[in-house]
């Protein structure tokens, strides 16, 4: 047994030496394989640092182009478009002067040559004398018309249009832009109620006369304007029997310089005369709008009524469109 324990004691030193050589081996491989592994982690990071490196600029760049092209694009669809509205004011300008420029010269003319004829014969005809004084009368009201119409959207433009507001008779008014018509040839058929409105004189006035010029030079035959009050409002129709105008043209109707074409909207005029009234009814708290119904064009025009007894405006709290 003695001789035993020295034999256990070498052989397990033995196998204790073979093991700790195999571990250290063992150790030795798991070091070098760690270290591999840190050194393709490494390349790894390296290349991701490299490629993080040079793709986000890439990507930042590549987006950035795609942005300038989708801007640029937008640009050219909005500088196209701003082209092509330059080009539309120039040729409305180039169509307003010439068709301005037509129509001053139709009444000056005529006043002119009326005058010469008067001068020449009129004063051993009294007759004759009668009728040119008319004639020159009513183009002297039409050329008025046009240049109060010029001013009005002029001052529109500069948003200087200004307004003395106070009781008006439409009644009053009425009459006496129908008496230039009656000169001129035109009847009126007047069914008005004898109410007053709030709003400029002079403005009520060139809305009645251009409202009334406009159907006696592009209307039917028979002309009318009813008037009556309704909830807060006065309403004023002005009706003939023509043709009426374009459904396509009919949104644009109220629009300043409006061409069908080559030729104007309402031909022999200047595209102003309907676009003034709108201006100037809406400038005094009032609507108007157009409509075809039963073979009949009509205009029909809201303005608040009068100031009342108590100091106050009646305005309508629900208005329907029947127009009497």
């Amino acid at each position: 047994m003695e001789a035993a324990g020295p034999f256990l004691a070498g052989e397990a030193k033995d196998h204790f030496e073979g093991l700790r050589d195999t571990l250290s081996i063992v150790r030795d491989e798991a070091a070098l394989r760690l270290s591999d592994a840190d050194r393709v982690t490494g390349m790894l990071a390296s290349l991701a640092r490299y490629v993080l490196a040079f793709l986000i600029p890439g990507a930042a760049i590549l987006s950035y182009r795609f942005m300038a092209r989708r801007q640029l694009r937008f640009a050219e669809v909005e500088l196209d478009a701003r082209l092509e509205a330059e080009e539309e004011v120039v040729r409305s300008k180039d169509e307003f002067i010439a068709n301005i420029s037509h129509e001053l010269r139709t009444p000056l003319t005529s006043i002119f040559g009326f005058s010469e004829l008067l001068l020449e014969q009129g004063l051993v005809d009294p007759d004759m004398a009668s009728e040119l004084i008319g004639l020159i009368n009513t183009e002297s009201g039409e050329l008025t018309r046009l240049v109060e119409d010029l001013l009005t959207s002029a001052r529109a433009e500069a948003n200087s249009l200004t307004y003395q507001l106070e009781n008006v008779s439409v009644e009053r008014e009425l009459e006496s832009v129908v008496l230039q018509l009656n000169r001129a040839g035109s009847t009126v058929e007047i069914d008005c109620a004898a109410d007053q409105v709030l709003g400029d004189p002079l403005r009520v006035r060139q809305v009645l006369r251009n409202l009334l010029s406009n159907a006696q030079r592009h209307g039917g035959d028979t002309i009318r304007v009813n008037g009556r009050a309704l909830g807060g409002s006065y309403v004023i129709t002005v009706e003939d029997n023509g043709s009426g105008i374009p459904d396509e043209m009919v949104p644009r109707l109220f629009t300043r310089f409006v061409h069908q074409g080559e030729d104007p909207l309402t031909k022999g005029s200047i595209g102003l005369g309907l676009a003034v009234v709108r201006i100037l009814v809406e400038g005094m708290g009032g609507s108007i709008r157009y409509e075809r119904s039963n073979d009949w064009t009509r205009f029909i025009v809201r303005l608040p009524l009068a100031v009342n007894a108590s100091g106050g405006v009646e305005y309508p709290g629900e208005l329907t469109d029947e127009v009497a």
